[in-house]
């Protein structure tokens, strides 16, 4: 599922059970057995009864506690690559809608900062 925050377009897949093979390939080798997926409290329960699901998302600034029902992000930018931070469910309600459009971020960026170079 794809949303656009004016103007910028993301990738993003909410945080609970429904969408758990979702949010793993969102986020791909982040969760592992270092970093699993763990029973927690929510944030917003998704209409889900407990167990509650937590995850420990890297983000740019650090590790976060994403809490269930958060909803996982995921940008690019050139300085930063490809990168992850959770949202509250109420601010992405507030600040993001869903589009059709797909993210406008290069499909290699690898590839595209070698020819930078």
């Amino acid at each position: 599922m794809y949303f656009k925050k004016k103007p910028t377009v993301i990738e993003a897949v909410q945080l609970n059970w429904k969408n758990w093979n979702e949010v793993c390939e969102l986020v791909g080798d982040m969760i592992s057995v270092t970093n699993p997926g763990r029973y927690g409290d929510a944030s917003d329960p998704c209409g889900e009864q407990p167990p509650f699901i937590n995850v420990t998302v890297a983000t740019p600034e650090g590790p976060v506690t994403a809490l269930h029902g958060d909803w996982i992000v995921k940008g690019y930018s050139t300085d930063l690559g490809f990168h992850h931070w959770p949202v509250k469910p109420d601010y992405m309600r507030e600040n993001y809608e869903v589009t059709e459009d797909k993210p406008a971020w290069p499909e290699d960026p690898k590839a595209i900062n070698e020819d930078e170079v």
